[in-house]
């Protein structure tokens, strides 16, 4: 009887490669591509001072970047699907750079504002493009993790900059927190230059060790029902690990007496477990199914939105709040399924459609939460949380296809 012959780390049964080089690469530029979203939260007093402006205007100073990011989603994916990432990429860090360099010579607040809006186009610019040239560079049956580590690179990058932002500040002005991005943005820009490969022409999803593609998306946003479902849960996803972990969770902490201490040794705890969840969704999902691991963790998601209904002490506050943070594993599994489900030259318009949802429930959350709670209090806010992963949890169970069987072989659907 002949011996299994064992197959190399990295490569599937099929002999399909995880191309390591190439990934740890574009998550090195989303790393630094993210740097602007939390780089200048230590500074905004300063920035405050300097003008004399109001909280609202800061408000919508801090809103911004993520306003014309969310503006940018849906074009930027027809983009990249038209010129290549490469292109794409290398602009949305010049972008990036030229923003940053308007917000660092501002005489005025609107040309602050303007160049932070500037800087938001850029990034989405490159963040659409890099997630793209990621999902269509992993084969199929390692797409999940390719996608996890897009997901920690996007936390890292906006997690690890604040303290920069500081220390710049605490040395210089809070001008040099945007010089510092705008050059940042050419550096990488140039690693970006000399590291892109352009892909062979004809490459096909065949070569990937995909057996099937039924679905077409036509036009900006597909409408099938299960397109339809992944923008939603997408929009709920986000609207849910933003609203209630910026918003419920800190008040709801503050109304139990819970010092301020502890609520944000619970928030970092969160934070923490929460890239460990990701890295493990995404090996979970490759090996076990797209679907059954998203509803898993829709699933774990109720079920920690459900335990804040019976915090009435810190150890059932901290519990229930590290339940949230391990359901992260399921944020990026809606666009690695869009990705199975279109035609390689869609692939960028689907996935800007989808980043559209994510930014737009990042929006809209902590808005419609605190809402809830002005007007009918802390558990209100919760109990909309939980129906609405109710519904999501039964719509994937009935509506979502899986999309990949054993050994990474693409399911028709």
């Amino acid at each position: 009887m002949a011996e299994a012959k064992a197959i190399p780390k990295g490569q599937n049964a099929e002999g399909n490669v995880f191309p390591s080089r190439q990934v740890w690469l574009i998550c090195f530029n989303i790393v630094f591509a993210m740097a602007g979203l939390g780089i200048v939260a230590p500074v905004l007093p300063y920035i405050q001072d300097w003008q004399g402006a109001s909280y609202t205007a800061m408000g919508f100073f801090v809103s911004s970047y993520a306003f014309s990011r969310m503006l940018m989603d849906l074009p930027a994916g027809i983009i990249v699907d038209r010129w290549g990432s490469g292109i794409v990429t290398v602009t949305g860090l010049a972008v990036i750079a030229l923003g940053s360099l308007l917000s660092a010579l501002a005489p005025g607040f609107d040309l602050l504002v303007a160049g932070r809006m500037l800087a938001g186009l850029g990034s989405g610019l490159t963040v659409a493009s890099l997630q793209t040239e990621l999902m269509l560079l992993a084969p199929l049956d390692f797409r999940s993790r390719a996608m996890s580590y897009f997901m920690l690179a996007r936390r890292a990058g906006s997690s690890l900059f604040p303290f920069i932002g500081g220390l710049l500040a605490s040395i210089g002005s809070w001008r040099s927190v945007f010089y510092f991005c705008a050059v940042l943005n050419l550096v990488v820009m140039g690693v970006a230059l000399l590291s892109y490969r352009r892909p062979r022409p004809g490459r096909s999803d065949a070569e990937l060790g995909v057996e099937g593609k039924e679905v077409k998306a036509g036009g900006v946003l597909p409408n099938r029902p299960v397109f339809l479902l992944l923008y939603f849960l997408s929009f709920i996803f986000f609207l849910n690990r933003n609203g209630l972990e910026r918003t419920v969770i800190p008040f709801y902490g503050d109304a139990l007496n819970i010092n301020p201490l502890q609520i944000g040794l619970a928030l970092s705890l969160t934070s923490v477990v929460s890239l460990g969840g990701i890295y493990l969704g995404g090996q979970a999902a490759d090996r076990f199914g797209r679907k059954a691991v998203l509803l898993a963790g829709i699933a774990v998601l109720l079920l920690a939105n459900t335990l804040f209904l019976w915090v009435d002490s810190y150890p059932r506050y901290l519990s229930a709040s590290l339940l949230f943070g391990i359901a992260g594993f399921n944020l990026g599994l809606p666009n690695v399924i869009i990705t199975d489900l279109v035609a390689r030259e869609r692939a960028g318009r689907a996935l800007g459609a989808v980043r559209f949802f994510n930014d737009l429930g990042t929006v809209c959350g902590p808005v419609i939460l605190a809402w809830f709670m002005d007007v009918l209090g802390f558990r209100a806010s919760i109990y909309f949380s939980v129906a609405a992963l109710a519904v999501s949890c039964l719509w994937t169970a009935f509506i979502l296809p899986e999309t990949i069987g054993k050994k990474g072989k693409m399911i028709s659907i």
